[in-house]
């Protein structure tokens, strides 16, 4: 049987058919998961409204269960667990409906999600098999969902225990876990009545390209001990969830930039760049040029691997020059590719106006005056770039010695912004700040 499932925070998602048939009641471990098909044709989506039944069994959709690990000690390592040890080969019993309000340590659908309360010896953990036979090389998997805090007893000092939602993957059935990143955390507000989560957030990661073309690869979600101790009872228990899920087949670059920039801040270029995705991201390089063309190396920054959250970065150039700064971010993989990210140029202790370049009027409607005193003559060649550095305009122009004054209409010629003007010639260099309307 299939259904259509609907992301239920988006009414106008596209409808997609996606699979609905059930874990029959039966004592399982996880390498008896169905894998649930992956293809470029359409997405997989997974809202969990069709869970329904009788409270106690363990009718999870096709492909899906949720198992009792055992509890673990805070401080305990690897944190999170990455190996399989569920406490008993049966597959956890499945309760329709919790609340914030519900205490007892177990695995609900909070509302049609699905999501689990743990105990104070007890941790369970969402699992999810996925095949991804037909997904080719050089494309990977994609994989969003909702992650959400239910119950939440913090308070700083009786209950100070704070965890996070983990996301973690294997290659087979059999094995240790590998880390991909913490989602959310159960945070500082509490909540003890009430289905409507708190702390909600929509979260991507791309799975490593070694994911892809497998026949099984397991997603695990399991609390990681962030800090505190672990409460007793069961009761102050943080509950976490999951929901609309959604797996699709993209083509997408290893670091999802969502921009570079630099700004001048007190006698130094900040530059920082921002990313919204990372795959198997080693590091960044950060490379400086003064014309724009040959470029040295800067520094280095260590990337997040893989990570599904916004993550900032930011580095100061100590020793910028007067004038055009050039940067450039590379960004590399694990396995030693690179790619270009970005080129951004910073004017930096550039003015208006000095003793021996005067731009007037400044802001310029339409004609520009440049005024050039102490020329030595010759040919001079007069550039104009835009804040991002690109080269709108250039021009060569016999220059007398001593003092000149040029005449430009520029607005006939580019649209109105800020822009760099520089004047070379002669083993002189000449820079001001034009703002053109």
């Amino acid at each position: 049987m299939t259904t259509n499932l609907l992301k239920k925070s988006v009414l106008s998602f596209v409808l997609i058919i996606g699979a609905a048939s059930f874990v029959s009641s039966q004592t399982i471990r996880p390498t008896s998961l169905s894998p649930i098909e992956i293809t470029e044709e359409e997405p997989y989506v997974q809202n969990f409204n069709g869970i329904t039944g009788t409270s106690g069994t363990d009718i999870y959709p096709s492909g899906w269960g949720v198992w009792n690990i055992g509890a673990v000690q805070q401080g305990g390592l690897p944190n999170p667990r990455i190996i399989e040890s569920p406490t008993t080969n049966s597959i956890a019993k499945l309760n329709i409906g919790g609340s914030a309000a519900t205490t007892t340590a177990s695995v609900y659908t909070f509302g049609q999600r699905l999501g689990f309360k743990n105990g104070t010896s007890s941790d369970f953990a969402i699992y999810a098999a996925l095949s991804t036979t037909s997904v080719p090389t050089g494309k990977s998997v994609k994989i969003s969902f909702d992650a959400m805090v239910i119950r939440n007893l913090y308070d700083g000092t009786t209950n100070d225990f704070m965890l996070a939602l983990a996301l973690q993957y294997r290659i087979g059935d059999t094995g240790d876990f590998i880390n991909i990143d913490e989602t959310i955390k159960n945070g500082t507000n509490q909540q003890t009545s009430g289905s409507i989560p708190a702390n909600q957030q929509t979260v991507s990661f791309v799975l490593p390209a070694e994911c892809s073309g497998k026949a099984i690869v397991h997603l695990r979600w399991i609390t990681k001990h962030i800090s505190g101790t672990r409460p007793d009872p069961s009761d102050n228990m943080p509950s976490f969830a999951i929901d609309n899920f959604i797996a699709e087949v993209v083509t997408t670059a290893p670091v999802d930039l969502k921009y570079f920039k630099g700004e001048v801040e007190n006698n130094t270029v900040r530059l920082n760049w921002v990313t919204l995705s990372e795959t198997t991201n080693s590091h960044f390089e950060v490379l400086y040029s003064k014309d724009g063309k040959s470029f040295d190396f800067l520094e280095r920054i260590e990337g997040k691997g893989t990570s599904g959250q916004v993550n900032n970065y930011a580095i100061y150039h100590n020793q910028p020059v007067t004038g055009i700064n050039y940067y450039k971010l590379i960004q590399y993989d694990k396995d030693g590719a690179a790619q270009e990210k970005g080129l951004i140029a910073v004017s930096f202790g550039l003015v208006s106006s000095s003793k021996d370049l005067i731009l007037y009027p400044n802001p310029a409607y339409n004609e520009l005056n440049i005024k050039l005193e102490d020329v030595k003559g010759g040919t001079f060649n007069i550039q104009v770039y835009d804040i991002s550095g690109r080269k709108v305009y250039s021009q060569q122009y016999l220059l007398d010695k001593g003092s000149n004054t040029l005449t430009l209409a520029l607005r006939e010629k580019i649209s109105a912004g800020q822009y760099i003007i520089k004047v070379e010639g002669n083993g002189s260099s000449k820079t001001g700040k034009l703002q053109l309307r």
